[in-house]
């Protein structure tokens, strides 16, 4: 399963809006595509920390703006 098949099933568990979730592609900015918001994004950083078994840091959840930055970030782990 590759860093993106696995990102959409945290997604999808996370998020509860089919309209968001339809939009979610790499190119998807995370807060005007997919409608997150300060806590959403914690959310979504915490099921993705134990997902993939990493620990984000403040500064570097704050840099995230896009699904392909996320897969950028875990793949650069």
């Amino acid at each position: 399963m590759t860093t993106y098949e696995r990102l959409v099933n945290v997604f999808t568990k996370v998020m509860e809006d089919d309209a968001e979730l339809s939009k979610l592609s790499p190119e998807a900015d995370l807060f005007k595509d997919l409608q997150l918001n300060s806590i959403g994004l914690l959310y979504m950083a915490i099921a993705i920390e134990e997902e993939f078994g990493i620990s984000f840091k403040n500064e570097d959840i704050n840099s995230l703006r896009t699904v392909n930055d996320v897969i950028n970030y875990l793949e650069s782990k």
